[in-house]
């Protein structure tokens, strides 16, 4: 059977529609034209194109989607619902982390940031400190939402806080740990929902990977309202004040030794097959399941039945 013919923009928005596919996520017309996969284009131009590919795409309540997929509207209002509540369980946590010195930035990631999850969801973090200054705050980090109960560890996993990401300030180009084909991840950078911020470090990090914009040339950030936004702490500021003394880096250092220890004994340092672990002065990355080649061959599926692949 002769397969169809795909103007350019058709087959970005077939990419794009087909990856979101995998993330079990309609999207409405904004939301293809601000992810269209590389293709810029408008949101009008978006709008009548994908009125031509009804023959592969189905809507309803204004989301797209590929046809028979039709459950996935419903999900998505649901998906809503469960992360309302985990957004405002990250405020409350965040409310208390803004005083630990070190903390530059903090923001939701993955599932929760775009409101694809479960009522059991963990809550992804992305949490970023101050130049040589990361491991003391990961400690004091690990400490404060331990005690408060809200830490992801063992079993304890639903609606808890995973700690599995953090990077320095002064190491944000991201490009090192970029897979030849991740699309995953640029989306996964791209719909961080930034909470804590200090110093526009948001803004610096897009800067810092501005190979994002050759794979979503359309992009807006995430800009969430100010009822998800905290403000800089009085008290942390001052804290930083004396943050860099001389009698601060023994400290950094023997934080650095301590976790190191204890990462050695859960053999983290030795991770299993398909894990993705990171571990520098600079950057801490710890993923037990890197998923993101998993992503990248259930959307060559798609798109392959789709008569399109990617190159």
């Amino acid at each position: 059977m002769q397969m169809p013919e795909y103007s350019k923009i058709q087959t970005a928005i077939l990419k794009t529609i087909s990856f979101f596919d995998v993330l079990e996520w309609p999207l409405t017309i904004s939301e293809i034209q601000k992810n269209l996969w590389q293709e810029k284009v408008t949101f009008d131009e978006v709008k009548m194109t994908v009125i031509g590919l009804s023959d592969v795409i189905s809507s309803s309540q204004n989301f797209y989607f590929l046809h028979g997929r039709n459950e996935l509207v419903q999900k998505r209002k649901q998906g809503y619902i469960y992360s309302w509540s985990k957004l405002k369980s990250a405020v409350f946590l965040i409310q208390f982390l803004r005083f630990i010195p070190g903390l530059r930035l903090v923001a939701i990631c993955n599932s929760v940031a775009i409101g694809n999850i479960k009522s059991t969801s963990d809550i992804d973090l992305l949490i970023v400190t101050a130049a040589k200054r990361l491991w003391l705050t990961r400690f004091f980090v690990t400490m404060a939402v331990h005690l408060l109960g809200m830490r992801r560890h063992g079993l304890n996993i639903s609606n808890r806080f995973c700690l599995s990401f953090y990077l320095s300030e002064e190491e944000l180009n991201l490009e090192n740990i970029l897979l030849p084909r991740d699309p995953y991840f640029a989306y996964w950078l791209a719909t961080l929902f930034v909470i804590y911020d200090i110093g526009d470090i948001h803004k610096k990090l897009l800067s810092e990977n501005s190979w994002l914009n050759n794979f979503l040339p359309n992009m807006v950030p995430i800009m969430p309202s100010s009822r998800f936004r905290i403000n800089v702490s009085s008290v942390a500021k001052w804290y930083d004040s004396f943050f860099y003394d001389s009698w601060v880096e023994g400290l950094e250092s023997r934080a650095r030794s301590l976790q190191f220890e204890i990462m050695k004994r859960k053999e983290v340092i030795l991770p299993s097959p398909g894990a993705s672990v990171v571990i520098t002065d600079k950057m801490l990355k710890f993923h037990e399941e890197d998923r993101r080649q998993f992503f990248y061959s259930e959307w060559q599926r798609r798109l392959v039945n789709l008569g399109l692949h990617e190159n």
